[in-house]
C-alpha cells in the first residue's frame, strides 16, 4: 500500500487481518478481534473512501458520536472502542503505512467523562441474592445445579467450573487447588490458583472419573440426564 495515500478502507482490511492473526489464544480467535470488527464497521461505514491521512481529531469525535447515536454504545465501551481507533492508526504508522501526525493529533482527543455526554452509562455488575440461586436450584438439572454449588463454595468464574479438569487439580494436600489453563489476567503472566475445601471436594468428586484431560462436567450428558 505504500507509494500512494492508504485509504481508510485498506487500513481497516489490513488491521482486522493482523488483529484476528494477533488476537489469537489456543488457536481460536479472541473476542478482542471481535470487537475491533466492530469498530472497523463503523470506521469505514462514514468514511470508506477517504485518506486515511486525513482522519484527524474533528473526525474521530464525529465518529464517537455515530458511535452513541447508531451502536448505542455505553459511555466506556465508546471510550475503549476510540483508544481501539486510535490504536488503529499507531500501528498503521509502525509500519509505514501513514506518517506520524495523524496518531499524535487523535491522541489529544479525551475521553467522554461521566455526565458530560449523551452516550448511556451501565450500572455495576451485581451478584445474585443467595436467596434467589437457593430457589433456584431445584429447578436445574442435576450436574448444571452442581456447577453452581460448586461456584458457590470455591468463588471460581463460570468459565473455570465449566474448564476444571482432574488434571488441573492438586489433590496431594488437605484443602485442593486448581489452578485454571486460561483466565482473564493471564496475558500478564499473573497466575490463578482456586482453593477447594471439604465440601467442594466432595461434591467435586462426583464428577472426577474422567480422562485426566477431560472436563468434569460435560454438556451432552448434562442434556442426556434433563430428557431422562
Amino acid at each position: 500500500m505504500r507509494g500512494y495515500p492508504v485509504t481508510i478502507d485498506e487500513l481497516a482490511l489490513a488491521y482486522l487481518d493482523f488483529a484476528r492473526g494477533y488476537y489469537v489464544k489456543n488457536g481460536r480467535v479472541t473476542r478482542e478481534a471481535e470487537i475491533i470488527g466492530d469498530m472497523l464497521r463503523v470506521l469505514v461505514r462514514h468514511h470508506s473512501g477517504q485518506a486515511a491521512e486525513e482522519f484527524g481529531p474533528v473526525k474521530l469525535k464525529e465518529l464517537r458520536e455515530r458511535m452513541i447515536d447508531e451502536a448505542d454504545w455505553c459511555r466506556k465501551h465508546v471510550n475503549r472502542q476510540v483508544s481501539r481507533v486510535t490504536r488503529l492508526f499507531k500501528w498503521a504508522v509502525a509500519n509505514e503505512l501513514i506518517g506520524p501526525s495523524v496518531y499524535q493529533a487523535l491522541t489529544t482527543v479525551p475521553g467522554l467523562k461521566r455526565g458530560r455526554t449523551e452516550a448511556r452509562e451501565t450500572g455495576p455488575v451485581l451478584p445474585v441474592d443467595d436467596a434467589v440461586v437457593a430457589k433456584t436450584l431445584p429447578h436445574l438439572p442435576r450436574i448444571v445445579a452442581d456447577m453452581v454449588r460448586l461456584q458457590r463454595l470455591t468463588g471460581m468464574r463460570p468459565g473455570e467450573v465449566c474448564a476444571v479438569r482432574p488434571r488441573d487439580l492438586d489433590q496431594s494436600a488437605e484443602v485442593w487447588v486448581y489452578e485454571p489453563g486460561e483466565h482473564k489476567m493471564e496475558h500478564h503472566g499473573t497466575s490463578r490458583l482456586v482453593m477447594i475445601g471439604p465440601k467442594a471436594q466432595k461434591l467435586l468428586a462426583l464428577y472426577l472419573n474422567r480422562h485426566p484431560s477431560c472436563p468434569c462436567f460435560l454438556g451432552d450428558e448434562t442434556v442426556r440426564l434433563s430428557r431422562r
